[in-house]
């Protein structure tokens, strides 16, 4: 396996903030959402033989795991005045996680378009997943069936701890993960 993760800060496409007036910029974030996945891509490409093992190197080309990632996520509760874990918070959370997983979707068919699909890629196993299922928009799906996918995963929302310090904001979503729980 390959470790090769990057994650965007939440907060940095709130705009107006503090204000009653704020707002998550979608636009911006699309751009960076493609941009992330595919230079996490060409990551894998300019890296993928460097690997200590064979068996890492053969699992890096057949699969291309990418995983963009979050932080400030609660600097943006912040931001746009919702309290952390509210009913409000939740539903703005799940609206960019939904729109971050289908644009990440997006951009892994639009990069198959241009490069080939993962090797290990299978339509029949995707779009059979839950995932396909409940999370993707029918454009997404389109995409996908029409040109496949050039990673196998595409997000994985990991803790930040150094980044997210570097950069002063929260970190990923441990402690979030306690409200889908209990739910």
């Amino acid at each position: 396996m390959s470790c090769n993760l990057g994650s965007i800060n939440f907060n940095a496409f709130v705009r107006e903030p503090f204000t009653d007036k704020a707002y998550f910029d979608y636009d911006r974030f699309e751009k960076v959402v493609k941009e992330m996945i595919w230079g996490l891509d060409d990551m894998i490409t300019l890296f993928e033989d460097r690997h200590a093992l064979p068996e890492q190197v053969e699992h890096v080309k057949n699969w291309r795991e990418v995983g963009l990632g979050i932080m400030g996520l609660a600097d943006l509760a912040l931001s746009m005045k919702l309290g952390y874990g509210t009913p409000e918070f939740i539903t703005e959370t799940h609206k960019i996680m939904s729109f971050m997983a289908n644009k990440a979707a997006q951009a892994s068919a639009l990069r198959a378009k241009e490069l080939g699909v993962f090797p290990r890629f299978s339509l029949d196993k995707v779009s059979r997943s839950r995932f396909f299922q409940e999370v993707y928009t029918e454009e997404t799906k389109d995409m996908i069936e029409n040109f496949g996918l050039r990673n196998s995963r595409l997000l994985s929302i990991a803790p930040t701890g150094s980044i997210s310090n570097i950069l002063g904001v929260s970190g990923g979503v441990s402690d979030f993960a306690l409200t889908y729980l209990f739910q």
